[in-house]
């Protein structure tokens, strides 16, 4: 069939409900009808009625029934990535704003981090803004940090901050921030773990981890890799609590470097020297592309930076 004419092209987008391309991606991301109405606040049969019509549009079924759920037939897979960019894209256009005032506009931005980046990076980041005396309000959500890039994606936060390696995100926009390591760490009065740390040191110790969702930390992941196998005495969903529950203990536990030596003397805490080969990351801010031309967005990104190029005794940037 002949591509028409770019003018009858236009023509015939002029014929398209647009509101029927937003719901196309909440149904290509929910894969279910039910789902989708309630991400866009939309009955269940009115969301049936736009996918009969989507299905109209295209010439295919997009959603198929398979047993108890919902499959995306192959061209409704062919559709996510380019459908979610050209949402973004048209977002960005009609939504940007080309300057922004803190001192004078208002807005609202919610942030996706672990504990231990709101104490170690946040911290500093809420601190310039305070001394800026803007009207920026932010607010910083450290639960459920691993369910955060779905929420990016549904517009629900404005920038998650999480490990360059914790997922990969082709759809997301992202910015290295800085470098992070994990180091061993114990109460500073414990005897019972001797010096350097080994695994078979390890293995007679008792272990302090953490759950970040269902997925063990990278230092477990790591050990996985490398065929030991340990059973965590206890297991906590927040880093900075980790460091509090050592006083008093024989417990082990590894911990992100910045926050061990910011918590050294409130904690108790001392390092252990180890030959393990500990992992370590990028710590890494995620953003829709949709606000990539958001002059408000820009300055909160460019913000965060400044914070995390403080990090470690070095002077905010610019």
């Amino acid at each position: 069939m002949a591509e028409l004419p770019q003018d009858s092209q236009r023509s015939a987008l002029a014929g398209v409900d647009l509101n029927l391309l937003v719901a196309l991606d909440a149904l290509l991301t929910e894969r279910s009808v039910t789902r989708a109405g309630q991400r866009l606040s939309i009955t269940q049969s009115a969301m049936s009625g736009a996918l009969g019509r989507l299905r109209g549009l295209f010439g295919d079924e997009l959603l198929v029934r398979s047993g108890q759920s919902m499959r995306l037939t192959a061209f409704a897979e062919s559709l996510q990535v380019p459908l979610r960019e050209a949402l973004a894209q048209l977002e960005g256009t009609i939504f940007s704003r080309s300057s922004f005032d803190p001192r004078r506009e208002q807005r609202t931005f919610t942030l996706s981090a672990t504990d231990y980046t709101s104490l170690v990076l946040l911290s500093r980041f809420q601190a310039a803004l305070a001394a800026m005396r803007t009207q920026v309000r932010v607010r910083v959500v450290t639960s459920d940090v691993g369910g955060s890039i779905p929420r990016l994606e549904a517009g629900e936060i404005d920038l998650a901050i999480l490990p360059a390696n914790f997922s990969r995100f082709p759809a997301l926009s992202s910015q290295r921030l800085f470098d992070e390591r994990f180091v061993p760490t114990i109460w500073a009065q414990n005897q019972a773990v001797s010096e350097p740390l080994t695994f078979e040191a390890l293995a007679g110790a008792r272990l302090l981890s953490y759950r970040l969702g269902p997925l063990p930390t990278m230092v477990e992941r790591r050990f996985e890799e490398l065929g030991v196998h340990l059973q965590p005495a206890v297991v906590l969903d927040r880093f900075v609590d980790g460091a509090f529950y050592l006083r008093g203990t024989d417990y082990v536990t590894f911990l992100q470097r910045r926050l061990v030596e910011q918590l050294a003397d409130a904690a108790e805490l001392r390092i252990l020297s180890t030959d393990i080969d500990l992992p370590t990351f990028a710590e890494t801010m995620w953003w829709h592309p949709k606000a990539a031309n958001d002059a408000a967005h820009a300055w909160l990104r460019e913000r965060v930076l400044e914070a995390a190029a403080s990090l470690d005794g070095h002077p905010p940037r610019g």
